[in-house]
């Protein structure tokens, strides 16, 4: 009897210490802050984000400073920092009987000149480029009052504004300079604008007007140039008959090519088809070739008619890991459509009417490129120039002899 009276008096004991002492959490400590960082004098608005626990918050104590002197007892406190530094801002919340202390950091900087930043939106593409700049300074002391954009580099303003838009139109790495003004101090930031183009795809048809199944081929030509436009561009060295020149041979012999109907693709891929399925196997091939990156631009071309020659000028860019040895510039001057007619009586189109090459190890890429075509007796009305640069070996190999990228201008004699 006396053990069980004992038992209920210790079991009593224990419901009435744990109804006494039940647990108690004290709240939790938490704000936010508009800013973290910036010039002085730096306001700073903070936002409580403190949680209640056991029993409500009856208390905010803010120390801005570090020195431990309540600095404000406001929910939600504005405060300006006047003088740079790092500062350790504690909020220290209670419930009257239990608190919590949450400590951050504010940056405050010496009061100076603005900081020139901007983001551009391409960075890189295919030229045309319509780029939109946005400015990113920082303001200092003062506001900023003046935005100059410098878009290609020449120490020229092209824009005032804050955040233009801008089109580069030529193929290149452009350094976009920003520089701002608060009228007491100048910053400045430059960034890169990579610009580029796709290199444009020669093809290089063996054809002969008394060749039966060439027209297939010449038609294909013709029609897929309607629909790439200049993607592309192509050119029929005539062998054997009316229209052949000097290089015709020559350019298909390099080739390994010994019959005709057989059309070389960028310098490595040749076809050999003349049938009804050639316009398809020729797109085909055209597509597997477009929209790949120009690892040489050709740009700037210009000519003048002098007495019986054309004196032409071209400017290069060669990318550094194109090897000058065997790198050549050629050309075909042609007629755009002949007077001639193919094996099914329909007029030949892009004909050479002169060749020629140089060697490009021999130049200086800095500067344009001249040479000069001496025109042939009779001068059609309707020419172009088709230009292209090419690694020409010794022997024939796809893998290195390709072409880089061509262009095709039109040519007006005016006489």
């Amino acid at each position: 009897m006396k053990k069980y009276v004992f038992l209920v008096f210790i079991v009593t004991l224990i419901l009435l210490s744990c109804d006494r002492f039940s647990l108690v959490l004290p709240p939790e400590a938490d704000f936010t802050q508009d800013v973290d960082s910036g010039f002085a004098p730096l306001e700073v608005q903070f936002i409580d984000q403190s949680q209640e626990r056991t029993n409500p918050i009856i208390s905010w104590y803010w120390d801005f400073n570090n020195d431990q002197i309540i600095d404000s007892e406001a929910l939600n406190p504005l405060y300006t920092f006047n003088e740079p530094g790092e500062y350790l801002v504690s909020l220290t919340v209670s419930d009257g009987d239990l608190s919590h202390t949450k400590i951050d950091t504010i940056s405050v900087y010496e009061p100076g000149p603005p900081i020139a930043a901007f983001c551009a939106n391409p960075e890189e593409g295919i030229a045309p480029l319509l780029v939109q700049f946005t400015d990113e300074s920082l303001e200092g002391d003062n506001p900023i009052l003046i935005w100059e954009w410098d878009f290609d580099n020449d120490q020229i303003s092209d824009s005032e504004e804050q955040n233009p838009q801008y089109t580069f139109h030529q193929p290149g790495k452009y350094p976009v300079t920003l520089t701002i003004s608060d009228g007491f101090f100048v910053s400045s930031y430059i960034d890169t604008i990579n610009v580029f183009i796709y290199s444009k795809i020669l093809v290089e048809l063996a054809t002969g007007i008394w060749c039966n199944g060439c027209p297939f081929a010449e038609e294909a030509l013709h029609n897929l140039k309607s629909e790439f436009g200049d993607q592309f561009y192509y050119l029929e060295y005539h062998i054997s008959d009316e229209l052949e020149v000097n290089g015709n041979s020559r350019d298909i012999q390099f080739y390994g090519i010994s019959g005709l109907t057989a059309a070389v693709f960028q310098g490595i891929t040749t076809i050999s088809v003349g049938n009804e399925n050639t316009e398809e196997i020729y797109r085909n091939a055209l597509l597997s070739l477009f929209e790949q990156e120009a690892d040489v631009i050709i740009y700037d071309f210009g000519y003048i008619v002098s007495r019986d020659q054309l004196d032409c000028s071209v400017s290069l860019i060669v990318e550094p890991f194109i090897s000058m040895t065997d790198l050549m510039l050629k050309f075909s001057l042609i007629e755009i459509e002949s007077e001639v007619l193919n094996y099914d009586g329909n007029p030949c189109l892009q004909v050479p009417l002169v060749n020629g090459e140089l060697n490009l190890d021999e130049y200086d890429l800095s500067q344009p490129v001249d040479f000069s075509i001496v025109l042939p007796e009779i001068v059609p009305e309707d020419i172009s120039l088709i230009i292209w640069v090419q690694t020409i070996e010794d022997t024939y190999d796809s893998e290195t002899c390709k072409i880089y990228n061509v262009i095709e201008e039109e040519i007006i004699i005016g006489r």
